[in-house]
Protein backbone atom coordinates (compact mmCIF):
# COMPACT_ATOMS: atom_id res chain seq x y z
CA UNK A 1 0.00 0.00 0.00
CA UNK A 2 1.39 3.51 -0.66
CA UNK A 3 0.75 4.00 2.94
CA UNK A 4 3.24 7.14 4.73
CA UNK A 5 2.62 5.01 8.38
CA UNK A 6 4.45 1.77 6.35
CA UNK A 7 7.94 1.26 6.25
CA UNK A 8 9.35 -1.65 4.71
CA UNK A 9 12.69 -2.76 4.83
CA UNK A 10 15.01 -5.45 2.99
CA UNK A 11 17.55 -7.34 4.84
CA UNK A 12 19.80 -9.82 3.56
CA UNK A 13 22.03 -13.12 4.64
CA UNK A 14 23.99 -15.46 2.94
CA UNK A 15 23.14 -17.70 5.99
CA UNK A 16 19.68 -18.49 7.25
CA UNK A 17 21.15 -19.11 10.56
CA UNK A 18 23.25 -15.64 10.55
CA UNK A 19 22.86 -12.28 11.10
CA UNK A 20 20.55 -9.95 8.63
CA UNK A 21 21.52 -6.48 7.37
CA UNK A 22 20.51 -4.18 5.22
CA UNK A 23 23.91 -3.69 3.09
CA UNK A 24 23.87 -4.44 -0.54
CA UNK A 25 20.16 -3.99 -0.34
CA UNK A 26 18.27 -1.35 -2.90
CA UNK A 27 14.60 -0.78 -3.18
CA UNK A 28 13.55 1.15 -6.58
CA UNK A 29 10.08 2.46 -7.49
CA UNK A 30 9.92 1.82 -11.46
CA UNK A 31 8.50 4.32 -13.25
CA UNK A 32 6.00 1.64 -14.61
CA UNK A 33 3.04 1.45 -11.92
CA UNK A 34 0.62 0.28 -13.91
CA UNK A 35 0.85 -3.32 -12.24
CA UNK A 36 0.04 -1.72 -8.75
CA UNK A 37 -3.51 -1.62 -7.69
CA UNK A 38 -5.07 1.83 -7.12
CA UNK A 39 -3.86 2.90 -3.75
CA UNK A 40 -0.66 0.87 -4.18
CA UNK A 41 2.72 1.02 -5.30
CA UNK A 42 5.26 -1.70 -6.85
CA UNK A 43 8.77 -1.59 -4.90
CA UNK A 44 11.32 -3.68 -6.49
CA UNK A 45 14.39 -4.87 -4.07
CA UNK A 46 17.43 -5.92 -5.24
CA UNK A 47 20.15 -7.95 -3.57
CA UNK A 48 23.99 -8.26 -4.29
CA UNK A 49 24.89 -11.61 -5.87
CA UNK A 50 27.70 -12.27 -3.72
CA UNK A 51 29.02 -16.39 -2.62
CA UNK A 52 26.46 -19.19 -4.15
CA UNK A 53 23.26 -17.71 -2.98
CA UNK A 54 21.50 -14.80 -0.86
CA UNK A 55 18.27 -14.80 1.14
CA UNK A 56 15.93 -11.48 1.16
CA UNK A 57 13.40 -10.55 3.85
CA UNK A 58 11.10 -7.93 3.86
CA UNK A 59 10.57 -6.29 7.33
CA UNK A 60 7.20 -4.24 7.36
CA UNK A 61 6.29 -1.51 10.39
CA UNK A 62 3.60 0.80 11.22
CA UNK A 63 3.70 3.49 12.63
CA UNK A 64 0.61 4.92 13.69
Amino acid sequence: RDDDALTVTGKTTGDLAGSWTTNGVTAVEPDDQTAAPDGCKVVEFRVRGDGDHRFLRLEVTHTP
